[in-house]
């Protein structure tokens, strides 16, 4: 370690029993490990046990069984995970918890930055994905096809991640801050069939077209037959009838009937993320039903101890990689995850501060570049609100200096 990060103060030290008690505590113990060395040594040597081991500690459903955990006969760089099983990311965050003791469970909150709150119940949340799984077969998609989701953090996003991995397509989030020019490029680039978008949404009280955006997109797109579209704002700019459908249509016309969802191979493309493009054209990187979603809950269960009890805040946009590892790790753990589209300091410098009394977060997440503008407000914002039902913090994004990191520790 450096020594310039030697030097700086520790900011909390759990006690023995806190460390105990914890997830990854209970892991080693269940293992005969002694702590977090002995459990990195044992990881690197033998992946296999290690994986196998999160698996049956996770509980995740597969239907058609895996005859092993890992095959590097072709080499390491293509390694197959969990060959021969069958699954589906969506019986792991969704279905399972439905039809089991979660049923009547908040899954989802959503918070709009007009102060619109919404809730989801895991029961009520796969009614909504069944339907919206019906409606995206209907408009002929399948497996292997690529949709792109250019939404705000709403309900209706978590709605659509979970629907396309039921029906085997694959999620291709697009920043929702995005121009027209940078969402046709990865558009193209994935040869995407769908979008799902919204009308549009609100910054500081100021209505954003969504959709303008989105149809000088899809204009140089024409792998893009169909576009989705919420509705938000309540308008729709350049309606074109053979090609858009509103969402609420969509899932109107589907029926009350559970979608049976895909069992696919666990090598089966889910997600196409694509880098920022900030050095040069953007790479997308392709993540399967048991690659990334598996990890983003390892990541949580072992590094962040979060629990099905735990409500579970981010602070990101759908388009980065923390959005959807909130998603998979937060359902798949059975947490509550809490949705906000907004700015961080709208109508007030304490907006974060206060979702998190509202909504009783537990653990809560936020990018060093935030947290100094949330700083330059001062220590005022921080009287309105308690904040005590936090218990785990995070960040994600670029690195830390040390003025910052302690400000967010302690305050």
């Amino acid at each position: 370690m450096p020594e310039f990060f030697e030097e700086q103060p520790v900011v909390y030290t759990p006690d023995p029993t806190a460390v105990a008690d914890s997830r990854l505590g209970v892991f080693c113990r269940r293992h005969g490990l002694t702590g977090l060395d002995a459990l990195r040594e044992r990881a690197a040597l033998d992946p296999e046990w290690f994986w196998r081991a999160v698996m049956d500690d996770i509980g995740w459903p597969f239907p058609t069984p895996y005859r092993q955990v890992l095959d590097v006969s072709a080499g390491w760089q293509w390694a197959k995970w969990f060959v021969g099983g069958e699954t589906n990311v969506a019986l792991a965050a969704l279905d399972r918890h439905a039809a089991g003791e979660l049923a009547n469970k908040t899954a989802v909150v959503y918070e709009g930055e007009d102060g619109t709150v919404q809730r989801w119940t895991y029961g009520g949340l796969r009614e909504a994905v069944d339907r919206l799984a019906w409606g995206l077969e209907r408009l002929g998609v399948g497996v292997g096809d690529v949709v792109g989701v250019y939404l705000p953090m709403l309900g209706e996003t978590v709605i659509a991640l979970l629907a396309l991995a039921k029906v085997g397509a694959v999620f291709l989030p697009v920043f929702s801050g995005y121009g027209a020019e940078a969402m046709a490029a990865r558009l193209a680039d994935a040869g995407a069939a769908v979008l799902i978008t919204a009308d549009g949404f609100t910054r500081r009280g100021r209505r954003i077209d969504m959709k303008a955006v989105a149809d000088e997109a899809v204009r140089g797109v024409p792998s893009v037959r169909r576009v989705v579209v919420v509705s938000r704002v309540g308008e729709q700019s350049n309606w074109a009838p053979e090609r858009d459908i509103r969402w609420e249509d969509l899932l109107a016309e589907a029926g009350p009937e559970p979608y049976p969802t895909r069992l696919l191979a666990t090598e089966t493309p889910l997600l196409l993320i694509y880098t920022s493009g900030t050095t040069g054209r953007p790479k997308g990187t392709v993540h399967t039903h048991t690659g990334f979603p598996l990890k983003a809950t390892q990541d949580l269960w072992h590094a962040f101890d979060l629990r099905q009890d735990d409500v579970f805040f981010w602070y990101t946009d759908m388009g980065w990689m923390m959005g959807p590892w909130m998603v998979y790790g937060g359902l798949i753990t059975g947490a509550t995850i809490v949705m906000y589209d907004g700015t961080p300091d709208f109508p007030s410098p304490s907006r974060l501060w206060e979702i998190i009394d509202r909504h009783r977060v537990t653990l809560f997440g936020i990018s060093p570049t935030a947290v100094r503008s949330l700083m330059a407000h001062g220590a005022e914002p921080l009287a309105t609100s308690k904040r005590t039902s936090l218990r785990i913090l995070g960040s994600s994004g670029e690195t830390w200096n040390p003025g910052p990191w302690q400000w967010f520790s302690r305050k």
